[in-house]
């Protein structure tokens, strides 16, 4: 029987070793195109140049944005693929609007374009408020409560693991008595309304 010598077993073992990284798939060896290849959610927009929500300043002096109910008002969102693969991918995302005691009242979905690493992409729409949720306090003339714009990159579409960012919030406010606007400053028109919408935002 022929004896295989030591470096002769040392040989097979590199073929071997060789022969396994060769046949390894791109999708075992890079899954993700790279540790810091991620999908996260950048920003909610409401409004644009020609028609943006109003400002409403509470009592301990920060502002926060209020609409009015039944009027169309732009919302959107942008999503970024970071890290630095070159492979290209496409995402689905949307926008939710949810109610204060949680269900999905309005959902506005889509899907971005090939992105690689470090690009983003953008989509609006057209919204319509037509619930107002929130609370003012005619004692300190601050607004509390509303619904929710919550934006979201889909895990499920992009094979993202890394989910801390995928979903950012908003909430925009609404006021019901919007023919009162013409006539009254907003101060005058909100302390007069009985329910209104807020708009809490993480930027």
């Amino acid at each position: 029987m022929r004896r295989i010598t030591p470096l002769t077993l040392v040989a097979l073992m590199l073929l071997q070793t060789l022969a396994m990284g060769i046949g390894a798939p791109v999708s075992a060896t890079d899954a993700r195109g790279g540790q810091n290849d991620d999908w996260k959610v950048v920003r909610i927009t409401i409004g644009n140049a020609s028609s943006s929500a109003e400002v409403w300043t509470q009592s301990n002096g920060t502002t926060l944005d209020y609409l009015f109910e039944g009027d169309k008002i732009e919302i959107g969102m942008e999503i970024q693929r970071t890290g630095g693969s070159f492979s290209a991918k496409t995402s689905d995302a949307m926008i939710q609007v949810i109610h204060p005691i949680g269900y999905v009242m309005e959902t506005f979905s889509w899907t971005s374009g090939d992105l690689i690493g470090g690009q983003s992409a953008s989509k609006y729409f057209v919204w319509t408020p037509t619930a107002a949720h929130s609370i003012l306090n005619t004692t300190t003339n601050d607004l509390s409560g509303g619904l929710i714009l919550r934006a979201i990159v889909d895990k499920d579409s992009n094979n993202d693991d890394r989910n801390e960012n995928d979903i950012l919030e908003k909430i925009p406010s609404m006021v019901q008595q919007r023919n009162l606007r013409l006539s009254c400053p907003p101060a005058t028109l909100l302390t007069a309304a009985i329910q209104l919408v807020k708009v809490r935002g993480k930027t």
